[in-house]
């Protein structure tokens, strides 16, 4: 247990910091644009999210799990891996090229911003590294790269801020800080570091992760649309400014959702190796306590920081913010959920309950979003959120105990799982202490020490 909280220690150490750097730069970025301009960048950073969604494969806890049970030579899966899923984007973004290339509804600035963030998918690739380090618990990796990218990539935002640069400046570096990364991971040097070579392509192992990944891909990509289809939405029905003070509300509940969804991903080997009923819920009840606590951290710190860094242009976020937040805590809950699907080889289980809550998304947006704008498309988000997440696994029996788990979790917070984590800590500590003063020498009473004059 100790193993995974130091891992997840590290992955959270990296993510707090690069998210609240990043939260002030997109606050000062979102100022200095103003909505019209900030929903062109958010829009185009939707597609491009979308499209990684396809181009991801559905590979990320699969990568996970496999690394961890090392059936196959780090070398060939991290290639294979990486190889497939550069292809995958890349078939995927070439016609969205060509469709914002032919649109004659776009200016030729906003066509151009379009093609850099949605180009920008091409570099997204870093993920499979981070997958290898998570597996084998060397998140210090991971926070070590991912600071170093934050400090190159604050720098560049500070001068174009400093400078007024326009929406092309930004949009450029946007697709900056994903290649950045994707470079540092790619020369990053460890002991015994693997890299990506062509000639460690392996089909077989192409084929043996393709059976599992295919429904998690479809999992995948409708939680990514679950998150972005308001915000197309918005901007078809009531106009791109629109869009980009929703976006604002998408940042903050994107960094929120971070935080929980690492710890769930630090703790997935944990129920990897021996996925039995009290660590799954030991699982759920900590990715669960650390949703809530998060969630009402940055809750109240929002509604501080919105006004000071992005305006009063974008005040209108913090009206629904709340709504979001909640939909956010049960879109957590439903990735705790898919990580144990996987665990138990259930993953195929996942798309139809996310299939059904993504159709009653777009159908509540539909009417609640002409009639209540924003405030609508918060509440469609939340209850769809709330039944794929949630409710939706009492429609299989074999999901029935995961729903079981879940309402535990969610009813009681999490706390016995913490409490549980928390006494084992405890208990490991007091172990090792009694374990080292049994290993000290004994003092030999004086009253038995034997003088030279004795003998």
């Amino acid at each position: 247990m100790k193993r995974y909280i130091k891992n997840s220690v590290w992955l959270l150490l990296e993510k707090i910091t690069k998210l609240a750097v990043a939260f002030v730069l997109i606050g000062l970025v979102a100022n200095q644009l103003g909505p019209q301009d900030f929903g062109v960048l958010s829009l185009g950073l939707s597609v491009a999210t979308i499209i990684w969604a396809i181009g991801n494969l559905g590979l990320d806890q699969i990568l996970i799990k496999e690394f961890t049970q090392q059936k196959y030579p780090d070398s060939q899966l991290l290639s294979t891996t990486v190889i497939c899923r550069l292809a995958a984007s890349a078939l995927v973004a070439i016609p969205c090229l060509i469709a914002i290339y032919l649109a004659p509804a776009l200016s030729p600035e906003h066509k151009l911003a379009y093609a850099i963030t949605i180009g920008s998918v091409l570099f997204y690739n870093f993920n499979s590294y981070q997958a290898l380090y998570q597996a084998k618990s060397q998140s210090s990796h991971i926070a070590v790269i991912g600071l170093s990218s934050l400090c190159i990539s604050s720098l560049v935002k500070i001068v174009l801020l400093w400078n007024e640069a326009g929406l092309i400046l930004f949009c450029l570096s946007a697709a900056f800080d994903i290649a950045m990364n994707l470079l540092l991971y790619s020369l990053y040097p460890t002991k015994g570091a693997v890299r990506v070579r062509l000639s460690a392509f392996n089909v077989s192992i192409m084929r043996e992760l393709w059976r599992p990944a295919a429904p998690m891909l479809l999992c995948s990509l409708m939680i990514v649309v679950y998150t972005r289809v308001d915000q197309l939405m918005i901007a078809s029905l009531l106009g791109v400014a629109q869009a980009g003070v929703y976006s604002v509300t998408i940042r903050v509940v994107e960094a929120y959702a971070v935080i929980p969804m690492l710890v769930g991903t630090a703790f997935f080997p944990y129920i990897c190796t021996k996925p039995d009923a009290e660590k799954v819920r030991t699982y759920f009840d900590i990715v669960v306590f650390s949703s809530v606590a998060t969630g009402l951290t940055v809750w109240a710190a929002a509604h501080l920081a919105i006004p000071l860094l992005f305006g009063a242009e974008y005040m209108q976020a913090l009206e629904i913010l709340g709504i979001s937040m909640l939909a956010a805590v049960f879109s957590v809950v439903g990735f705790a959920c898919t990580n144990y699907l996987v665990a138990v080889d259930l993953g195929h289980l996942r798309p139809l309950r996310l299939g059904l809550g993504l159709l009653m998304n777009i159908g509540l947006n539909l009417m609640l979003i002409p009639r209540f704008g924003l405030w609508g498309a918060a509440t469609a988000t939340l209850i769809s959120q709330i039944f794929a997440s949630w409710i939706g696994n009492a429609l299989s029996a074999k999901t029935f105990e995961c729903l079981k788990l879940q309402s535990w979790s969610v009813l009681t917070l999490g706390l016995p799982g913490v409490n549980r984590v928390v006494r084992e800590l405890l208990g490991e500590r007091v172990s090792r202490t009694k374990r080292s003063n049994a290993l000290q020498p004994q003092s030999v009473p004086s009253s038995h020490v034997i003088e030279p004059g004795d003998a």
